[in-house]
């Protein structure tokens, strides 16, 4: 189990855990590490669902509302079925937004050359000293999903090198000046420590050593494609979701033989949804958010993904 008080700093002895990293990986190179910020899944599987809610409701609701209102004589049951019903699409408007807003939230950067942490919110700027982290295996438990299950995380706790906005009422425990980076564990829902103290030893190998000794993964979770990327162009949506394979990286994870004819029977369903997801994203504008410019600090190459790492490319 996962102990509260274990804490770990750039300084500290190395804890024995093999250095290795996961479904977190976004791109390395010789001086930044990028790492997937948790909960972007869950953001843009929600925002997804709220907007096919507000596409399919939005027009029933329009339409019962304008039958009550050319009515005569209204009836007092109708004006409060009116309300309620836009009360509806805005509840669900509302949490559409939020979950929007948390997917223009950027990756986690790690700079070997300045030693420096990065991330982005909006236009805000987050950036923390590495060698002052202070970082420690956590347990929480996730409600975003069907039921509850208690998961599990590095939790790092970073000093910021420039003035910060006032913390969030979430936020109120924290140090001044202070912010939390989180990643997620090798093994999500195993309380052993060490699946934690990998992802801890991946991270702090790159920033001491750089990439050289570092195994980086060369097959991408073929499932978790649409929700990682946020949003799918038409193009990429109709090589992901068409009943035979196209040579997408980690596709065989999905596209076995004997669920082809599975992957035909959905394909008009996923392109639907996929598109109008897609049309959502332009009309609000939400795409994946530009890396940080003082987080590519000492790049001269593109930085390695999962697919340049499969077909051999090192940083």
């Amino acid at each position: 189990m996962a102990k509260e008080q274990t804490v770990w700093t750039p300084q500290s002895p190395t804890t024995g855990a093999t250095p290795q990293i996961g479904d977190q990986f976004i791109a390395i190179g010789q001086q930044t590490l990028v790492l997937r910020r948790p909960y972007l899944e869950v953001s843009a599987l929600m925002a997804q669902m709220y907007a096919l809610v507000v596409i399919v409701f939005f027009p029933i609701v329009f339409r019962i509302s304008l039958n009550v209102l050319i009515r005569p004589d209204i009836e007092t049951s109708g004006v409060v079925l009116i309300l309620v019903s836009f009360a509806f699409i805005c509840g669900i408007s509302l949490f559409l937004f939020i979950n929007i807003r948390r997917l223009k939230m950027s990756h986690i950067y790690f700079n070997r050359r300045t030693q420096h942490i990065y991330g982005k919110e909006g236009h805000r700027l987050y950036e923390g000293d590495w060698h002052g982290v202070q970082a420690s295996p956590r347990s929480f438990v996730d409600g975003s999903n069907v039921g509850a299950m208690t998961r599990f995380r590095l939790e790092m706790l970073v000093p910021s090198v420039r003035p910060l906005p006032p913390h969030r009422f979430w936020q109120k425990r924290l140090p001044p000046e202070t912010f939390l980076v989180r990643i997620m564990s090798n093994a999500q829902t195993d309380p052993r420590t060490d699946y934690v103290a990998q992802v801890w030893e991946y991270i702090r190998t790159f920033m001491e050593h750089g990439p050289d000794t570092l195994p980086i993964p060369t097959e991408p979770n073929w499932w978790m494609l649409p929700l990682h990327q946020v949003v799918l162009t038409p193009r990429q949506a109709f090589r992901h979701y068409v009943p035979w394979r196209t040579g997408e990286p980690g596709e065989r994870q999905g596209k076995k033989n004997w669920l082809l004819p599975v992957w035909a029977l959905l394909f008009p369903l996923t392109i639907s949804v996929s598109l109008c997801w897609w049309v959502v994203c332009c009309l609000l504008g939400v795409h994946p958010l530009v890396s940080p410019v003082e987080a590519l600090e000492g790049e001269t190459a593109p930085l390695v993904t999962i697919e340049m790492a499969s077909k051999g490319v090192r940083p």
